[in-house]
């Protein structure tokens, strides 16, 4: 007899012998190799969002056992099923996968690479509005992904900032001198997608004031309110009283600290000043001028409003 024959060709020969003679026979016989296992699917999500998972499918025929030797998260070891499906941990890299399988006739393998694009950056300019001239700081996050390169993207005025590359890691600049409204965003990119940042926009404010008095004439001896405002200044705005004589002329300048304020209403981000204040007077027994000077970004600009006291029955030359 002849035991199990492994993978190959043979011959088989029978000698017989008699008193008459003797004759042989033969017999060829080929014994094919076990078949190698086959990939009948093969399939992985690919590429994935940031933070997402990505669904790996697989079916093979001619095979006993299938093991993963490489994937976050995959089943590993020996026993894997010949057919199913699996899914990694949440990627923020590119992740590279290979299955193995073993059957009687050996052992096959596919692999490949499940692409990550890149997480969404974030950017942050605390501050919204600007006058012209001015500067804003803005910073960025950190970015995951494989092969990512992040640059800066604007609408309106660069502000002089370097759009070129951003370093994935997170960073700060500052924008300016920026003179006119305008948008500001980072996008980063890799072989596998792009992400973009929520848009920032800086404002431009117009440099301006105004200042009144409720009432500007009044009765002789009694008070008024000044009050005023300012936009697109770099600082607090300063008031003064300047008393008037007959003959029109200014005679004497009183400057009225920011402590005697009424009701101050700064609105004011470290930069720029959207400014509104009020002051109630002493007694207005004469012409007096109440001038308000706001500094800019070029110099200061001014603002007066001028009170004039009168008796009822008497008009005042």
């Amino acid at each position: 007899s002849q035991g199990a024959l492994t993978a190959g060709s043979y011959t088989f020969i029978l000698n017989c012998n008699s008193p008459g003679g003797s004759d042989s026979a033969s017999v060829n016989v080929t014994v094919d190799s076990p078949p190698l296992p086959n990939f009948d699917t093969w399939t992985f999500t690919d590429p994935i969002a940031n933070g997402g998972t990505s669904n790996v499918q697989w079916s093979v025929s001619n095979a006993d056992t299938c093991v993963f030797t490489n994937g976050s998260g995959l089943s590993t070891g020996a026993g894997q099923a010949v057919a199913g499906s699996d899914a990694t941990i949440a990627l923020t890299e590119d992740e590279y996968i290979r299955l193995e399988c073993t059957g009687p006739g050996g052992t096959v393998s596919r692999d490949g690479t499940i692409g990550v694009q890149p997480s969404a950056p974030t950017l942050n300019i605390p501050q919204d509005f600007v006058a012209p001239g001015g500067s804003v700081g803005v910073t960025w996050g950190a970015v995951s992904g494989t092969g990512v390169v992040c640059t800066g993207l604007f609408s309106g005025d660069s502000g002089g900032w370097d759009v070129s590359t951003k370093s994935t890691g997170g960073g700060s600049d500052v924008i300016g001198p920026i003179t006119q409204t305008s948008n500001y965003q980072i996008r980063c990119d890799n072989a596998h997608g792009s992400s973009l940042s929520p848009i920032e926009t800086v404002t431009l404010l117009t440099i301006d004031a105004s200042i009144t008095a409720l009432p500007k004439e009044v009765l002789k001896s009694r008070t008024t309110t000044v009050l005023w405002e300012a936009a697109g200044v770099l600082g607090e705005c300063g008031l003064e009283e300047i008393q008037i004589d007959e003959n029109g002329l200014p005679v004497g300048v009183v400057a009225i600290g920011n402590d005697e304020f009424n009701t101050p209403g700064d609105n004011y981000d470290g930069m720029s000043f959207r400014h509104e204040n009020s002051y109630d007077t002493s007694a207005v027994n004469n012409v007096i001028d109440y001038r308000i000077t706001c500094p800019t970004n070029t110099g200061s600009i001014d603002r007066t409003v001028r009170i004039s006291p009168f008796i009822p029955g008497f008009e005042e030359e």
